[in-house]
């Protein structure tokens, strides 16, 4: 069981009711649909778009096609489609329910001159980025605004927020490599809310940060953990009233999207899988949890009372 005020969830690991055939995977990214089914995005390059109904049952793999090379995000698309980040080969697809493409962004493995070094291992590779470049380098989410346009994060190589019109010409470029309120070190993913404002999880500045539809800050939240700690926020999802925040704890921070304060922090036993890697939420309330570890690949909080 998990509290968080009046709110209690049954905390259910290994929800999935995945074909006995198949492996457990490691799962980058989870996204609700309107109609209560769950793609699961995972780093399974044969099954790496996986559909489940409401209930938690396998109904397809979409995307093998695509062949990509690290999967990352993965959100709704206003149309009943997704939006799919593919990190390791600078790309991200909008998408149909069944795979088909209807749109991409950015060059298929041909990433951004920026001075960014690959060679260098994770995280000092960070500090070779100069500038903002276009476009991508190692992606990391993307998501509509309510005006149709689309904002993606750049993170791993490129340390910048772009946002693009529906039919995907470039608008802006936000950001760069930085400490500094409006700068980054790694936007890990973004949420908007109904309003339009952007909520980036800037990871390796341990903050999260908001930015208006013209890439104007709104506000830059303090770090809830100290630099150098495992806890960087990860991935962001909202309901009508709060965004939600899963970080490299076992924990989920709690954002209040009116007054843009952090609430509080959703915390489990110790022991429980809420490490997560992904995070979204469906119509009931409950929330779900999407883990690189191979298993638990997706753990659901099933909301009980208010």
């Amino acid at each position: 069981m998990l509290e968080y005020g009046q709110t209690r969830y049954l905390l259910e690991a290994s929800w999935l009711k995945k074909p006995a055939q198949l492996p457990s995977m490691p799962v980058a990214g989870v996204a609700c649909m309107p109609d209560g089914c769950l793609y699961a995005l995972t780093r399974n390059h044969e099954h790496p778009i996986m559909a489940f109904d409401p209930d938690g049952r396998y109904m397809e793999t979409i995307g093998a096609d695509l062949h990509f090379g690290s999967e990352h995000g993965i959100c709704p698309a206003h149309d009943g489609g997704l939006w799919v980040c593919d990190s390791g080969r600078h790309v991200v697809y909008h998408l149909s329910r069944k795979g088909e493409v209807i749109l991409r962004l950015g060059t298929p493995d041909v990433p951004c001159d920026n001075g960014f070094d690959p060679h260098i291992p994770y995280p000092h590779n960070l500090y070779t980025i100069r500038c903002a470049g276009a476009p991508f380098n190692l992606p990391t989410g993307a998501m509509e605004a309510p005006d149709g346009t689309v904002w993606c994060t750049d993170g791993y190589g490129n340390t910048s927020l772009h946002q693009f019109s529906a039919d995907g010409k470039l608008l802006r470029t936000v950001g760069g490599p930085g400490p500094e309120p409006g700068k980054f070190r790694l936007p890990h993913s973004l949420w908007i809310d109904a309003r339009g404002q952007v909520w980036v999880a800037d990871r390796d500045n341990y903050r999260v940060q908001v930015f208006d539809q013209t890439g104007a800050l709104i506000r830059c939240m303090p770090p809830v953990y100290p630099e150098g700690t495992p806890y960087g926020p990860s991935t962001l999802w909202g309901d009508d009233t709060r965004v939600y925040c899963s970080q490299n704890s076992r924990g989920i921070l709690v954002y209040d999207q009116n007054t843009l304060e952090m609430e509080g922090i959703m915390e489990a036993p110790f022991g429980a899988p809420v490490l997560g890697h992904s995070l979204c939420g469906d119509a009931q309330g409950n929330l779900y949890i999407g883990h690189l570890d191979p298993e638990p690949m997706v753990t659901r909080l099933t909301r009980l009372s208010e």
